[in-house]
Formats: structure tokens, C-alpha cells, sequence
């Protein structure tokens, strides 16, 4: 299929970007031949279909909440936040009307990179609440702290040996109940590390209605959501 090369002094290597618009990017090192990166396409060819229907899928699911473009929108904590570019200023801003997420960019690859960065410092202070909110309920619980991670399989994980949550900076995207949900679930493994009925028992204690969220959850595919090569 056709591609858009892109090429950095900073990369080190060729990798293979499909976009929510279902367009191929191939992002290679100033140096790399043309030769080497379209043998690399065609060897790729199970990969790009596959991608290229995920992206499909993605835009026939969320319409128009993945289009990174200027006057575009994307997910924000289960709502539509408008894509405003060449702005004065990198935020988040809530307007009667609905979000907007300004970016200084002027071009599609500069502001894919800055609504990167500002997704995930975004993604910070939305779960950390989120987050805290749980961990009040969890009185048995040994440890009241959490890691943002970039996981791209699993929105959460924890280890009762090592007394850590590791929560997903993808969890920006859906809405507020569900980053409670996947808290709540990820501190009740650090007592119970399967999913027994005792599990369910501590999830339950923390969040009542987890039933209901976890039906939720289960609707949302990661990855159909932006940046799920990063």
C-alpha cells in the first residue's frame, strides 16, 4: 500500500506506523536506504493488513474521536476533546461546549508528538485521583502508591510481593468510573494474586458496583486507541 516516509537524526531504527486515518507511515533514520525500508513494507505485509484493520475498525467505532488533525478529535477520559492547533500554549481546556486540547504544533508530526507527551502527562494527575480515591477504601492494603506505565497488553498490574501497582498512562482515554475500576481491581491483587471468588470479595469491598464497570471495560479495545505502537 502506499506509505509516507518520515525520517529523524534521532531514530535508530525503522519502525512501522499505521494512524488512526488507516495511512502508513515508516519512520526511518536520515540514512537508511529507500531500498531498505520498502523491503522491510513488503516483509511486513501480514503486520500492515492487520494494523490497517484495526484502524478501520477503530474509526467505525469511535467515528470521529480519532481524527489527529487540526479541528479533530480524540478520546479524553471517555469524551470528545477537539484538536486545536498552532495555539500560544500546550493544555487541556474544559469549555461549556466541551474539551479542547491546544497545541503550539503547526504540522501533523509535530503535533501527534505533543499531544503524545501531553496525553501521558495528562494521564498522571487523571489516574492519580482516580487512583487515590480507591486506595482510601483499601484499608487492608500494604501500599497506597502506583507507577505510570506504558503497557500496551494490560491496563494494570500489580505485585503483592513487591507491594507495586503499575497503572497504564492509556487509561487517559476512558471514562473516570473505568480508571477507578481497573484501581480498584489492581489493589485487590495486592491481597488476592488470582482471580478467585476471594479476589472478587476485595474488589467488591473497594468498589461495590465493580460488576458494572467491568462490563464496561470489557467493550473497550486498547488497541484501537491512538498510540498503541509507542
Amino acid at each position: 500500500m502506499p506509505y509516507r516516509l518520515v525520517r529523524s537524526r534521532a531514530r535508530r531504527r525503522l519502525s512501522l506506523v499505521m494512524t488512526p486515518q488507516g495511512e502508513l507511515e515508516a519512520r526511518a533514520p536520515m540514512r537508511l536506504s529507500v531500498e531498505r525500508i520498502e523491503a522491510f513494507i513488503r516483509a511486513s505485509a501480514d503486520w500492515i493488513e492487520r494494523a490497517k484493520a484495526q484502524a478501520d475498525a477503530a474509526r467505525a467505532a469511535f467515528g470521529q474521536t480519532l481524527l489527529l488533525e487540526d479541528g479533530g478529535f480524540v478520546l479524553f477520559r471517555g469524551a470528545k476533546a477537539r484538536l486545536c492547533w498552532g495555539k500560544s500554549t500546550r493544555a487541556v481546556l474544559n469549555f461549556p461546549e466541551g474539551r479542547e486540547i491546544w497545541l503550539k504544533a503547526r504540522d501533523g508530526l509535530q503535533a501527534e508528538k505533543e499531544l503524545h507527551a501531553l496525553l501521558k502527562r495528562e494521564a498522571r494527575s487523571v489516574i492519580d485521583r482516580a487512583y487515590a480515591k480507591m486506595a482510601v477504601r483499601a484499608k487492608r492494603l500494604p501500599v497506597k502508591f502506583w507507577k505510570l506505565s506504558s503497557s500496551r497488553s494490560r491496563w494494570g498490574s500489580a505485585s503483592a510481593a513487591r507491594a507495586t501497582v503499575n497503572l497504564s498512562w492509556r487509561l487517559v482515554f476512558i471514562d473516570d468510573a473505568l480508571i477507578e475500576y481497573v484501581a480498584a481491581h489492581e489493589l485487590a491483587h495486592l491481597v488476592e494474586g488470582n482471580h478467585s471468588q476471594a479476589f472478587w470479595k476485595e474488589v467488591e469491598a473497594i468498589l461495590p458496583d465493580w460488576k458494572r464497570r467491568h462490563q464496561a471495560l470489557r467493550a473497550v479495545r486498547m488497541e484501537l486507541l491512538p498510540f498503541y505502537d509507542d
